[in-house]
């Protein structure tokens, strides 16, 4: 119950991009998850996949790629291969790892 009032705020946050206020309470729920439950359930997925687009939209690249690549294979597990979210989760990381080579070679 604690990681859902958390996610919500911290999903109000991200909705009004307050971003660095949103970012301890993505690693809190995430934490709270991983201890919860098995660190390949969906609820894991999703925390990781929800910090990783804070991490995303502050411009910390290696932070999102990281959290996206450990979120990719818990919600391709329970959401499917063709899944919206997934898709999506799959152009962030991409993206994020463009950013990263590209802020390396500069």
């Amino acid at each position: 119950q604690t990681a859902e009032y958390l996610n919500n705020l911290a999903g109000l946050y991200y909705a009004q991009r307050r971003y660095t206020e949103a970012e301890p309470l993505c690693v809190q729920i995430l934490q709270i998850y991983f201890k919860m439950q098995r660190e390949e359930n969906a609820l894991v997925g999703l925390a990781a996949q929800n910090l990783g687009m804070v991490y995303h939209c502050q411009g910390k690249w290696a932070l999102a790629a990281m959290c996206y690549a450990r979120a990719l294979p818990i919600r391709i597990a329970s959401c499917g291969e063709g899944h919206p979210d997934v898709r999506a989760l799959k152009e962030n990381d991409k993206t994020a790892r463009r950013m990263l080579d590209e802020s390396r070679a500069s």
